[in-house]
């Protein structure tokens, strides 16, 4: 099985058992700090992945990290993760668990590409144009990508919208070619 299936079917599991507890809002910062420790921590992620750390030690390491920060609901699921041979795929279930939180509080994930950074009120602009275009609550990440030259793309559900230069470019290099291609013959 691959790592996002075992990480959203472990993820929507204890989504809907701190839904049932009433722990939902706790349990997900439980899971991004566990998220930004796994992610910040690569020695952690290695003992997590290892099979020469026994399972007691790899528990141990968890409850003295996230013992006093967690509710016992999350520190169970991490020890049930170890049980289960999953605790390699922790920081893959944090990230499920944040997309199975967004999708419960109809929270639509995007990402905007753009060449370089966006001005904070340009962000604050768009951000807003699409909460009302969409009448949703909007998640976005932004990513630096300097092959676009200038615009943006922007990526939400299993859409696309593509405003960057270097697809105007492309566009414009292939209505050249058949236009040179037509002069020919």
């Amino acid at each position: 099985m691959s790592s996002g299936k075992v990480a959203t079917r472990y993820a929507k599991a204890f989504f809907q058992l701190a839904l049932e507890q009433g722990l939902v809002e706790e349990t997900r910062n439980d899971m991004m700090l566990v998220s930004s420790v796994v992610e910040e921590n690569k020695s952690l992620r290695q003992l997590l992945k290892s099979p020469l750390v026994k399972l007691p030690k790899k528990k141990a390491i968890l409850t003295a990290l996230f013992g006093d920060h967690c509710q016992v609901l999350s520190l169970s699921f991490m020890k049930l993760l170890v049980t289960n041979s999953r605790e390699a795929f922790l920081g893959d279930i944090t990230s499920a668990y944040e997309a199975v939180y967004r999708q419960h509080k109809g929270i639509i994930s995007m990402k905007l590409i753009t060449a370089t950074p966006l001005h904070p009120e340009l962000k604050a602009a768009l951000l807003e144009q699409i909460r009302t275009d969409l009448n949703a609550e909007i998640w976005m990440e932004e990513e630096i990508d300097p092959d676009l030259i200038g615009g943006f793309v922007l990526r939400f559900e299993d859409r696309k919208y593509d405003a960057s230069l270097a697809r105007e470019l492309v566009k414009l290099k292939k209505k050249f070619d058949s236009n040179l291609y037509v002069r020919m013959f």
